[in-house]
């Protein structure tokens, strides 16, 4: 009977014949001799590191929370649109700017009106829901471990579609890094 190997990086009990930990992903160290010339050699590809899969996982969950929040929200916004615009218009118009004008008055000055704000409203709150769109679809290809170009790229799409500000951006980045660090975790 052979004497029993752990791997030199965590400890895991090796089969006979591992070249990787199936526990970490270390290499296994060498210790038959060099096949002769002519003899048939095998070689297997060098498995994921079992890091990568975590890495992957909070990805997933920062980007499920991020894009089912963005889609409540942006249709949330989208649909409320008209009373969201109603109670602008009345804060506006009970603004004090000085001079005896008020916010609505300098909203008027601009050329826009009522209906200028509720159709950006509209706007972002579709915008927003087309970002939490793209994510949880990106999510789900990283549950799946596929299609990692079609994954980055909906995720690029969903930083850009959010626009909703700094933190947004931020996590969005910080989820795109991550993703990029996990590239061999994909099948494809």
């Amino acid at each position: 009977m052979a004497d029993k190997r752990y791997c030199v990086e965590c400890g895991y009990e090796l089969q006979e014949g591992d070249v990787f930990c199936p526990s970490c992903g270390a290499r296994v160290p060498e210790d038959e001799p060099v096949p002769e010339a002519g003899a048939a050699v095998t070689y297997k590809a060098e498995p994921v590191r079992a890091d990568k899969s975590g890495t992957l996982n909070i990805a997933m969950i920062l980007t499920l929370v991020w894009s089912t929040l963005a889609l409540i929200i942006g249709v949330y916004f989208a649909v409320n649109a008209g009373p969201f615009t109603d109670y602008l218009v009345e804060t506006l118009q009970n603004t004090d700017m000085g001079g005896g004008k008020t916010g609505w008055d300098y909203f008027l000055e601009q050329g826009l009106t009522a209906a200028d704000l509720k159709a950006s409203l509209v706007l972002m709150g579709g915008l927003l829901a087309a970002s939490g769109a793209c994510g949880l679809v990106a999510a789900f290809m990283m549950y799946r471990r596929t299609n990692f170009l079609v994954c980055f790229i909906l995720l690029l799409a969903c930083v850009i579609l959010s626009g909703i500000g700094i933190v947004s951006l931020i996590v969005g980045l910080i989820v795109l890094y991550l993703l990029y660090t996990c590239k061999p975790a994909f099948a494809s």
